[in-house]
C-alpha cells in the first residue's frame, strides 16, 4: 500500500509539473506575441513630427515614448515570471526566475532596437534633421536598454522598482562587478545609430551632388577669358548647404558622429570638383562635353578647392572646439578641486 500511494503520488506530481510546464510555455507564447505587438505598436507611433527634441532635450519625443512603451513592457514581464517562477528569495526558481526575465526584456529591446531606424527612415519627408535626431535617439536609448532590463528582473524577484536596487541582473560571480559588466558590453542601439548615420551621410552627399551636377549641366565656359576673383557659385552654394548642416550635427549628434559626417562629405565634394572636367561627360556617349578648357579654367578649379579646404579647416576646429573646451575645464576643475581639499 505504501508503494501504491507512493506511485500514485509521483504520477500526480509528474502531471502537476507537465501542466504547470504547459501554462507556462502558453503564457510565454503569449509574451512573445505581446512583445511582438508592442515594438510594432511603438515604432508605428514613430511619426516624423514626434522626432523633435523633448523638452529636457536628451531626446525626441519618440525616444521618449518608446522608452515609456518599453518600460511598462518590462514590467508585464517581469509580472509574468513572479507569477509562474515564484518572486521568493527562497525559491529555488529565484536565480532562474531573474534570468528568464532578463533574456525576454533583452530580446524585446533588441527586436526594437533593430527595427527603430530602418522603420523611421523609410517615412515619406525623412530628411537630414531627422536622421541626425535617430543618431542621437540610439544612444540615449542605449543609455536607458540596461535600466528597462533591470526593471523586469526587479518586478520579477519582487524588488521594489522605485527603489533603485539590482540594477542590473548579474548571475553569478560579484553582483556590482558583473553589472558594470553587462552595462558596458550591452548596447542594443549601435545598429540603430550606424543606420541612422548611414542614412544622413546618404541624404547629404545625395544634395551636394545635386547642387555640383546642377551647376556642371549649366556651365558652359570652360576657357574664359580672365579668371573668378573668388570660388564658384556652386561651391559657394555646397559651403552655405554644409556650414549649416555640420553646425546642427555638431550640436545635435555626438562629435565622432559629426566629424565621420564631415570626413565623408568633404572627401566626395573634393573628389566631384577635382575631377569635374573628367566628369562632364557628353550623355549621348559621345566623350566629354569639354572640348577645351584654358589655364584660367584651371585657376577657377582652383579657387573652388582652396575654398573648400578653407571651409573644412575652419570646420575641423569647429566640430573640436567642444573637446578642447572639456579637457580645458576638466584640468581646470582639478586644479581647483585640489587646491579646495588643501583649505
Amino acid at each position: 500500500e505504501t508503494e501504491k500511494s507512493s506511485s500514485s503520488s509521483g504520477g500526480a506530481n509528474h502531471l502537476e509539473g507537465l501542466e504547470v510546464a504547459a501554462r507556462v510555455a502558453a503564457a510565454s507564447r503569449y509574451l512573445d506575441l505581446l512583445a511582438r505587438h508592442t515594438v510594432d505598436e511603438a515604432l508605428d507611433a514613430c511619426a516624423l513630427e514626434r522626432l523633435n527634441p523633448a523638452a529636457d532635450g536628451k531626446c525626441s519625443r519618440a525616444a521618449k515614448d518608446l522608452e515609456a512603451l518599453a518600460a511598462d513592457f518590462a514590467t508585464q514581464i517581469g509580472s509574468f515570471y513572479a507569477h509562474n517562477g515564484g518572486s521568493s528569495r527562497h525559491s529555488r526558481h529565484f536565480a532562474s526566475t531573474g534570468a528568464q526575465a532578463s533574456a525576454k526584456c533583452r530580446e524585446c529591446v533588441e527586436t526594437l532596437a533593430r527595427e527603430f531606424a530602418p522603420r523611421v527612415r523609410t517615412l515619406p519627408g525623412f530628411k537630414e534633421s531627422h536622421a541626425m535626431q535617430l543618431v542621437r535617439d540610439s544612444e540615449y536609448l542605449n543609455g536607458v536598454a540596461a535600466s528597462l532590463e533591470a526593471r523586469a528582473v526587479r518586478v520579477a524577484l519582487g524588488v521594489d522598482v522605485a527603489s533603485g536596487g539590482l540594477t542590473t541582473y548579474a548571475p553569478g560571480g560579484n553582483p556590482s562587478r558583473r553589472r558594470h559588466e553587462i552595462e558596458r558590453r550591452w548596447a542594443p542601439f549601435d545598429a540603430s545609430e550606424r543606420d541612422a548615420m548611414d542614412a544622413l551621410v546618404r541624404i547629404v552627399v545625395e544634395r551636394v551632388d545635386e547642387l555640383l551636377d546642377a551647376h556642371l549641366e549649366t556651365q558652359a565656359d570652360w576657357a574664359p577669358d580672365a579668371p573668378n576673383q573668388r570660388e564658384s557659385d556652386a561651391v559657394a552654394g555646397v559651403i552655405v548647404y554644409l556650414d549649416g548642416i555640420l553646425r546642427a550635427s555638431s550640436v545635435v549628434v555626438p562629435k565622432r558622429n559629426a566629424r565621420e559626417l564631415a570626413a565623408h562629405v568633404f572627401e566626395r565634394v573634393a573628389a566631384r570638383t577635382v575631377r569635374a572636367l573628367l566628369d562632364n561627360q557628353d550623355k549621348s556617349g559621345g566623350g566629354t562635353t569639354v572640348k577645351k578648357f584654358t589655364a584660367f579654367a584651371v585657376r577657377n578649379l582652383d579657387l573652388d578647392v582652396s575654398a573648400l579646404e578653407a571651409f573644412a579647416d575652419s570646420m575641423t576646429v569647429e566640430l573640436a572646439k567642444d573637446d578642447y573646451t572639456r579637457q580645458a575645464s576638466a584640468s581646470s576643475g582639478g586644479g581647483a578641486g585640489g587646491g579646495g581639499g588643501g583649505s
